[in-house]
């Protein structure tokens, strides 16, 4: 179960940023994090924390897996999740590291594209 006082947090600093203006990109993944959101608990994750955030429009959603193959299927669950959470209503993103040539993790399967 995430911590609630932290998202708390999380949502004032949202709501801050869309009382600004401001477009916010959050990292729901981060390569360091593989013994965390896993392939058991991802999907539900990431379902999760799209659907308590569906009403602001100032989101990204952003990941940052290490720029490997192996990353992949994780990258899709996680997407599917946000999908399934906000309806498709926001943009996800993929910054891999290192970048060398990130688009060598494009992929166009599920309809859509991790870029």
């Amino acid at each position: 179960m995430p911590n609630e006082a932290y998202f708390e947090n999380v949502d004032e600093v949202i709501k801050l940023g869309q009382k600004y203006e401001l477009i916010l990109v959050l990292g729901i993944y981060h390569q360091l994090q593989v013994s965390r959101i896993t392939m058991k608990n991802g999907k539900r994750y990431a379902k999760w924390i799209a659907e308590r955030y569906k009403d602001f429009p100032n989101i990204v959603w952003t990941m940052y897996p290490k720029a490997e193959k192996e990353f992949i299927p994780i990258l899709r669950l996680l997407a599917e999740g946000l999908q399934e959470g906000d309806n498709g209503r926001h943009i996800i993103t993929v910054h891999p590291d290192p970048a060398v040539t990130s688009s060598s993790l494009s992929t166009t399967k599920a309809g859509y594209h991790l870029i």
